[in-house]
């Protein structure tokens, strides 16, 4: 664990897995880098960092303290916290200055949900992406002891789909209405074990072989 981490940019171009935390409440920290270094021995690739909360308090420097001494996963040093959570904001405010809404603008949509996460009910969050993929998912805590209390199920997924949608199979209901998105691929045999998720509703896609009439 260290407060003096590879830049963000280093683990996107590298395209590794990458989970933010952030919380004031001690022990869910402690436990939650106890659980989180299971998933990593199935994601070599997966990142930890713990970023703090918007309003940083002696509990959030208790956090870094015991992350740092233990050596839990990686911290945000006190300083780059604060910067952090500032830069954040004004990212929102220039947004909102030049006219953009959380409908219209997906960089917008997600400072805000990010800087939603610390509020009441929302404190134990984290978001888990992967490289400059903008296909992200947030978790609260409780959806978070869901997810692993499906180990057995989903841990098979995991080498075909990747970690953000394993947690998106199990945790995220299917569309109520049915999707009618196709794709077409070569044949390879390999294949035919492995699980494709659609693009559009990230959900298991049935397989049919066709054949090309020569």
């Amino acid at each position: 664990c260290s407060s003096d981490l590879p830049l963000f940019t280093v683990w996107v171009e590298e395209g590794k897995t990458i989970c933010i935390c952030g919380s004031s409440n001690l022990e869910w920290v402690r436990e939650f880098c106890a659980m989180i270094k299971d998933v990593q021995s199935l994601v070599p690739q997966l990142e930890v960092i713990y970023v703090g909360s918007k309003d940083p308090s002696h509990l959030v420097t208790n956090i870094v303290s015991l992350i740092e001494s233990k050596k839990l996963s990686n911290s945000l040093s006190l300083t780059k916290i604060h910067f952090f959570w500032r830069r954040l904001n004004s990212m929102r405010r220039s947004k909102v200055r030049l006219g953009e809404t959380t409908d219209t603008d997906h960089v917008l949509r997600e400072v805000e949900a990010l800087l939603h996460n610390n509020e009441v009910g929302h404190e134990n969050w984290m978001i888990i992406g992967r490289g400059s993929s903008t296909n992200i998912i947030k978790l609260g805590a409780n959806e978070w002891m869901k997810f692993l209390g499906q180990y057995p199920v989903w841990r098979k997924y995991l080498p075909s789909i990747g970690l953000v949608d394993a947690i998106r199979l199990f945790l995220e209901p299917p569309p109520t209405e049915p999707c009618s998105d196709s794709r077409i691929i070569s044949y390879n045999e390999g294949m035919m074990e492995e699980k494709v998720l659609c693009e559009i509703c990230k959900h298991p896609m049935e397989k049919f072989i066709v054949f090309d009439a020569v």
